[in-house]
């Protein structure tokens, strides 16, 4: 799997070739940062990676000296009822006592302290790989919603042009029906072709709105405009041109599988 950097890079460079004729309408890579602050997945991983990283602290505390304190203190009272201690009369008597205690403890040898040091290290190997994988898919996510919804917007342009055509031939094909040019049956040919572009029209509202709705989601934001592409999008071959090297490269840095 390309490295994150990586990709970041390419998102970058189709953001900066995205049109610039509405200025204020969102490109690849707003999509992206604005994902990466208020993508549910992404903040839940984060906070999932942060948790693991305390693995180790907590491990090496055990290490340190451990010192505590404590003090008490007590309310008394003492009734000599019968004494012949001349010191002590028959009397009641209040007084108080306090205590007090520091303890230092160091631990000369714990295997087990090793042992879950070892493994603090290995969670947050682990944790890291995770979150590194969190943030690939939030790449691949914004980049396939991004350009899904670009298509849609297409999709609907297109299917609302059809069926303006479409209306426009029905309505010819009326008045040719009207002056005798035409059987009855053409004019209902139309009709059902400009049913189905309705149909098609309506679709594609739908689709558009699903996957606004979808990078709405994603960013918690909502996109009214976006930034297409420009019409002579430069497609470089990948590098290395060499399908065997990418597999390489895929179970090497995948980090799903490290």
């Amino acid at each position: 799997m390309i490295a994150s950097s990586h990709i970041a890079r390419r998102l970058l460079i189709l953001a900066f070739l995205s049109a610039s004729a509405l200025a204020r309408a969102d490109n690849l890579l707003d999509i992206y940062g604005q994902a990466a602050q208020d993508d549910p997945q992404i903040r839940a991983a984060a906070a999932a990676h942060r948790a693991a990283l305390e693995a180790r602290p907590q491990s090496l505390a055990q290490f340190l000296p451990q010192i505590s304190a404590s003090g008490s203190t007590s309310r008394n009272r003492e009734t000599i009822a019968n004494s012949t201690n001349l010191f002590f009369a028959n009397n009641t008597y209040n007084y108080n006592t306090h205590g007090y205690a520091l303890n230092l403890m160091q631990a000369v040898y714990h295997h087990d302290y090793y042992v879950q040091l070892r493994q603090a290290n290995s969670r947050i190997a682990q944790a890291d790989a995770s979150y590194g994988a969190a943030e690939q898919d939030l790449i691949v996510r914004s980049a396939t919603l991004y350009f899904g919804a670009l298509a849609a917007r297409d999709s609907q342009s297109f299917a609302h042009a059809e069926r303006a055509a479409i209306a426009r031939q029905l309505e010819q094909a009326k008045q040719r029906y009207d002056v005798g040019l035409i059987a009855i049956t053409d004019v209902q040919e139309a009709q059902a072709r400009y049913d189905l572009t309705t149909a098609q029209a309506i679709a594609a509202d739908n689709q558009l709105a699903s996957q606004d709705e979808a990078v709405r989601e994603l960013t918690g934001v909502q996109h009214d405009t976006l930034l297409g592409l420009k019409p002579s999008l430069p497609l470089a071959a990948p590098e290395p041109n060499d399908m065997e090297q990418w597999v390489k490269t895929a179970l090497a840095q995948n980090l799903q599988l490290s």
